[in-house]
């Protein structure tokens, strides 16, 4: 949060989910932050292979904010349920709908969005639509293979400035301007 500007926020996407009888929230992770809210992203769609458990249909969104962050105008017009349906055509395991990052984006007056999980991309080709600059952050280097791809096929005619790290499996980082 220091690296934050005082204006600035962060969307934290987590899905609830019992393990071994234990309610995994992530209050280990947001208790220390300061949670100005909580989204729920109420899914349409969705694949449920265990019968032991009805099909999980939400995800829990925190906005953890600075002080004197405020949303952008009108957004405050949103409800705190946001209903959006799963990207299906997407070959990464658990890809974001466009829609619910252009809502995160949207809702802010931030210049450069951080994605530490940048996965197949969504939040740059989001970002470099609404003609902010974006920064991503991806492990495999076959993520950033297909965020690279989806970025190129997805060019927008509003300039900005993307970086893309992976880290090679000797543990340097790359940086692709």
């Amino acid at each position: 949060m220091r690296l934050i500007k005082d204006t600035g926020a962060i969307f934290y996407n987590h899905k609830w989910r019992v393990q071994r009888g234990l309610l995994q929230d992530r209050h280990d992770i947001v208790s220390s932050f300061p949670v100005r809210q909580i989204i729920i992203w109420r899914r349409k769609g969705g694949i449920n292979f265990n019968p032991g458990y009805f099909l999980p249909t939400y995800e829990v969104i925190y906005l953890i904010a600075k002080p004197k962050f405020k949303l952008a105008k009108k957004a405050n017009a949103y409800g705190d349920v946001w209903e959006f349906t799963q990207e299906m055509k997407n070959e990464h395991p658990a890809p974001f709908p466009v829609a619910l990052i252009e809502r995160c984006i949207g809702s802010t007056e931030a210049k450069v969005i951080l994605d530490p999980f940048m996965g197949s991309g969504t939040t740059a080709v989001v970002a470099k639509q609404l003609g902010r600059d974006y920064i991503g952050i991806e492990l495999s280097p076959e993520y950033v293979g297909m965020a690279k791809a989806r970025l190129n096929g997805k060019l927008s005619s509003k300039r900005s400035k993307s970086v893309f790290s992976s880290i090679n499996p000797q543990g340097k980082l790359f940086n692709n301007i």
